[in-house]
């Protein structure tokens, strides 16, 4: 890991990474617990895996590759997901 100049900075970041990983987990566990036969409004979690696109960078920043390539596949299967479910939207 890189020697940090500025302990201060890097709690930042941390807080930052926990906002946003926290922000994704409870609007995919909204869409989740939302019964079957109610309309599903993905507008939040999408935002929220826009959001999520800066954690691999961040986590390559702090030196952090393998899990950079976890969090990768992680919005990568995210993305695919909403455009799935974007595209049997259209088909409705």
């Amino acid at each position: 890991m890189k020697y940090w100049q500025s302990f201060s900075a890097l709690k930042r970041v941390k807080t930052e990474y926990e906002s946003l990983t926290d922000a994704l987990a409870n609007a995919l566990e909204t869409v989740i617990v939302t019964p079957a036969g109610d309309e599903k409004s993905l507008d939040g979690l999408t935002a929220h895996v826009q959001a999520f696109e800066i954690i691999p960078g961040l986590l390559r920043l702090l030196e952090y590759p393998a899990i950079a390539m976890l969090a990768d596949e992680i919005l990568a299967l995210l993305q695919d997901t909403l455009n799935q479910a974007s595209l049997e939207s259209e088909k409705l």
